[in-house]
This record gives structure tokens, C-alpha cells and sequence, in this order.
């Protein structure tokens, strides 16, 4: 069901993008990207048998990636879109992870706790939020065990300013994508209008928003749900002379 604002719902947003999802993310995807800072900052404990959970995994780029490079790690995936998932689940070794439907900040259906916890691609800026952003980390915190990371990026004020007011238009497998993106300062809110031809000739016009959280914002909330900041460093995926994002990790209180 649409928001009664119009946005369209995110997961239906997804659903109608997973098709072509992969194909969009050219010959290097953000998701292989996250997976080798995540490796990076996890260091010597690689070689342990962790368990990882990633949040909004997607077409599960960075899962299958990391289940390729450690046999003995336990990996998680949770997504809202079916459409995602069903990608996901037809991808070679796909069986090395589990897959599962799920929103946040609803409650995740996991017993045993994870030792990191991930979610990469500014999918918690689709919570509309400071409140949504709490409750979704309270619900980290209730699968991570005590000690454990939340690394997570988010995009921040100046790749919305930058990035979120543009015009972007493309064919990509019989799929004809035009998107107009703006962002509004006062509400700190990006829109992205999408009008979507795929490849039966059926118009669709979708519209999804993401919040621009700030970084006062983002502490507190990981404050309030026994999360601590630990560091949050700005970066870019495409220009290192535009960090449109800010990588954070957080640790679980003892």
C-alpha cells in the first residue's frame, strides 16, 4: 500500500527495479564496495566463524561475495522488496545464506545474536524519521550480541545537495528508466520521481524518498537503543572529492 503522501512504498519501488537491478550497477556495484571496508575494518577476525546479518541486502551482492571468500561464516539476509530477494535466491550459491522478509524497525525473526550487523546503501535513509531511525536501531541492538558492530552508511547533506537534484535518464535492458531527483533543505527530505517503461511497454510512475539524517540525529539514536558511536567518516563511491556519504560503526554496549 502507497504512503498517503504519495511516496510509493519503498519495497514497491524495489520490486519494480529488481529486474534490472544488477545490470544497473555497471562492472563494479556499491555492495562489493561496502563488502571490502567491511573486511577491512573487521581485520584478524576474519579468519574467525562470524556471523554477519545485512539489512537491506538487496539482490544480495556483498552476502554471496563474502560467502565466497568465508566458507565458515554464518550470513543473513533481510529485505522488504520480494522482488530482491527472488534475484537473490536464483544467484549461483545463494543456499550459503539465509534469506528473509522483513521491514524495519520491525522486530527481525532471529534467536541466535549476530556478531556485526550491516546496512549498506543508504537503506536507512528510506526511514522517514528520527523516531523510525531509534526504533529500527533498538532493533539492531536485539539481534546483536554485546560487544558486537553495526556498520552502516547513510547518505548525508552533501550528497543530497549535490547528487539529489538532477535528472537522470537511461535504457538498460529493454527497461526505460527517467528519474528527476530533488531535495528539500528544510524538510530534509531527497524525492526521487521515477517513470518506469519496462520491457512489456507498461508505464509506471513510482516515488520514493529518503531522509537526510544528521549526524546529532544519528548518535542519539544509537545512544538511545545502548548503541555507541564509534566512528563516522565521510566517503564517496564515486569521487573522492565528493564524500556523499558518511560510513559509520558502532559498537553494542557490554
Amino acid at each position: 500500500m502507497a504512503p498517503s503522501d504519495g511516496t510509493t512504498d519503498a519495497a514497491e519501488v524495489y520490486d519494480a527495479l529488481a529486474p534490472i537491478y544488477d545490470a544497473a550497477g555497471g562492472d563494479r556495484p556499491f555492495a562489493l564496495l561496502a563488502a571490502e571496508r567491511l573486511e577491512r575494518r573487521l581485520g584478524s577476525r576474519r579468519d574467525e566463524a562470524l556471523s554477519i546479518l545485512d539489512l537491506g541486502c538487496g539482490t544480495g551482492t556483498l552476502l554471496l561475495a563474502l560467502a565466497a571468500a568465508h566458507p565458515r561464516w554464518r550470513l543473513c539476509g533481510v529485505d522488504a522488496s520480494a522482488g530482491m530477494l527472488a534475484v537473490a535466491r536464483a544467484k549461483p550459491d545463494q543456499a550459503r545464506v539465509l534469506w528473509t522478509r522483513a521491514r524495519l524497525p520491525a522486530p527481525l525473526p532471529f534467536g541466535e545474536p549476530f556478531d556485526v550487523v550491516g546496512a549498506f546503501y543508504d537503506t536507512l535513509n528510506h526511514l522517514p524519521d528520527p523516531d523510525a531511525l531509534a526504533a529500527a536501531f533498538r532493533t539492531v541492538a536485539s539481534v546483536l550480541r554485546p560487544g558486537g558492530l553495526l556498520v552502516f552508511d547513510l547518505n548525508n547533506v552533501l550528497g543530497f545537495e549535490r547528487l539529489w537534484r538532477h535528472r537522470v535518464a537511461f535504457d538498460l535492458r529493454g527497461h526505460h528508466i527517467d528519474t528527476r531527483l530533488r531535495y528539500d533543505a528544510s524538510t530534509q527530505t531527497g524525492e526521487a520521481a521515477i517513470d518506469l517503461t519496462d520491457g512489456d511497454g507498461r508505464e509506471r510512475r513510482l516515488v520514493l524518498r529518503q531522509r537526510c539524517f544528521s549526524d546529532t540525529e544519528v548518535a542519539g539514536a544509537l545512544l538511545a537503543a545502548g548503541l555507541k558511536v564509534e566512528s563516522a567518516a565521510p566517503f564517496s563511491p564515486i569521487d573522492d572529492g565528493s564524500p556523499s556519504k558518511t560510513w559509520f560503526v558502532a559498537t553494542k554496549e557490554q
